[in-house]
């Protein structure tokens, strides 16, 4: 209620002036998965001139190198220091190397061993804050007792430049492993993690790109058809997933559960960051969001229920039901199926099919980092570069896990391997005319633009979507007041942010 007023006072005040006076404290996640951490950067220096909103992205050539990685074996291990302390934020890196990683000792559920390092996991209780915790304690890093000190952590993408900008990371390069280790990897990783000088500041061993995944019983009556290159056409880019909408309304179908279903998908795609040089940008294909948002709503092709909490959103993914698609990527028809177990004896997997969908995007994965201040960097190095570089390691969990890892030479010959190698498990099951979704994900990897990442992602796309409610339910006319509404905000909650009206 208080964030409510305090938005309604800000109307007011857009409307009738002394806009700069009012600020929004405390903002929380929209969804209530996790808080939103705000983290103090330092201000970058005002450039001369201001950016404006096409301003090219950060580097003009990728950090990708074009050599091919050269055979290597396990580089000797170093052990520096007694202690391997790993900080994480789920059980997911631990899991990888207690099952593939051979030079692993697993002792219990908190320790094992690397030679006569004993590693150390440090991984919060589910609803437990993590990277606010993590970011103090890496801070401190450089003056905390040897065995006290942070050695490798990860990271969700949407963290990474916020820890990056903290000079809390240090480059794959510093850390002294060739790009040839890494030349392999998909492109828009190595992106994602880059510094202002294009290097990486840390690797992730799997891929997280996201689909379209439709309903084909829904297409079968309405198309005529559930073939994925026609389903295809139908959402090949927004105008058509926008008519296709109006098609479906008419036949008493929803285009899509609910419209922050879509967001992620415009912001993955955004021309410019959020953030450059100091100056608060904008961007057409994030608030080309809201508009077709709007329209969707106005249509009645789409709710407002929040994902991951409401029941209405899982409910919508029941063979009968009146939604046609959601975007999701390879974990995420597991995870809703989990969910809808709950509500009813069925799986998602009985009538849904996928396209690429009007862009490309990823969503997940995370990313492995070495401290800055590590006592380790030699052992660190080591586990870094086996874990997201070792082909041997790579093709294990493909196989035995179904996780698209992040080598394009791996992913190629699973490909050609077929289903049983599938990155998603039993894919056969659940897409038409038995579509491999490795080809399906490839092209999606492929095509993702992993740069306009800045620190204040979280904080950007969390308030944008909470002020565009003004716009869906009426209380302001237009995105463009909705638009200056969000920028006050940001200018009011963050002071250092440059923001030109």
């Amino acid at each position: 209620m208080k964030v409510i007023m305090m938005i309604v006072s800000l109307i007011m005040s857009v409307c009738f002036g002394d806009v700069g006076g009012i600020s929004f404290p405390g903002l929380d996640g929209m969804f209530g998965k996790k808080e939103v951490v705000k983290v103090q950067i330092t201000p970058m220096p005002k450039p001369t001139e201001a950016p404006g909103i096409t301003e090219a992205p950060r580097v003009t050539q990728p950090p990708k190198p074009t050599t091919k990685p050269k055979p290597t074996a396990t580089p000797k291990i170093n052990t520096e220091g007694a202690e391997l302390n790993i900080f994480c934020y789920n059980a997911g890196l631990k899991n990888v190397m207690e099952n593939y990683y051979e030079v692993y000792i697993r002792i219990d559920d908190t320790t094992g061993r690397i030679g006569e390092v004993e590693v150390n996991w440090i991984i919060p209780a589910i609803g437990e804050d993590y990277y606010g915790p993590l970011l103090e304690k890496l801070r401190t890093e450089k003056v905390a007792a040897p065995e006290d000190r942070i050695d490798l952590f990860m990271i969700e993408p949407e963290y990474g430049q916020k820890f990056i900008e903290e000079g809390v990371t240090v480059s794959v390069r510093e850390l002294g492993i060739s790009p040839a280790r890494y030349s392999d990897m998909y492109e828009y990783t190595l992106w994602t993690m880059a510094d202002r000088q294009g290097d990486p500041h840390g690797l992730t061993w799997e891929c997280c790109p996201g689909v379209l995944f439709y309903n084909c019983e829904i297409a079968e009556e309405v198309f005529g058809t559930s073939d994925p290159v026609v389903i295809q056409s139908y959402v090949r880019d927004w105008d058509s997933f926008l008519k296709t909408a109006e098609i479906l309304e008419e036949k008493g179908y929803r285009m899509i559960s609910s419209i922050y279903d879509s967001y992620r998908v415009y912001a993955e795609n955004m021309n410019f960051c959020w953030e450059k040089g100091g100056y608060l940008c904008r961007d057409d294909n994030v608030e080309r969001w809201a508009s077709d948002a709007k329209n969707l709503l106005e249509l009645g092709a789409a709710g407002t229920y929040e994902p991951w909490v409401d029941a209405e959103w899982y409910e919508d993914w029941i063979p009968d039901s009146k939604v046609f698609c959601y975007f999701g990527t390879e974990w995420f028809m597991d995870t809703c199926d989990a969910h809808l177990t709950t509500f009813e004896d069925c799986s998602v997997k009985d009538v849904w099919g996928a396209v690429k969908g009007p862009q490309s995007f990823s969503w997940g994965g995370g990313y492995l980092c070495a401290a800055n201040g590590t006592d380790n960097p030699e052992l660190a190095k080591t586990v870094l570069a086996d874990i997201t570089t070792s082909e041997k390691l790579l093709r294990k969990i493909a196989t035995e896990e179904n996780t698209f890892v992040n080598n394009e030479n791996v992913m190629a010959e699973a490909e050609k391997a077929g289903a049983k190698e599938d990155a998603v498990k039993n894919a056969a099951d659940y897409t038409v005319q038995n579509r491999n979704m490795i080809t399906l994900y490839r092209e999606s990897a492929e095509a993702i633009d992993g740069s306009h990442k800045s620190a204040y992602d979280i904080e950007c796309n969390e308030l944008f979507q909470e002020t565009m409610k003004l716009y869906f339910d009426g209380t302001v006319a237009t995105v463009e007041e909705a638009v200056k509404i969000f920028r006050q905000t940001m200018k009011d909650t963050y002071p250092e942010l440059i923001v030109e009206h």
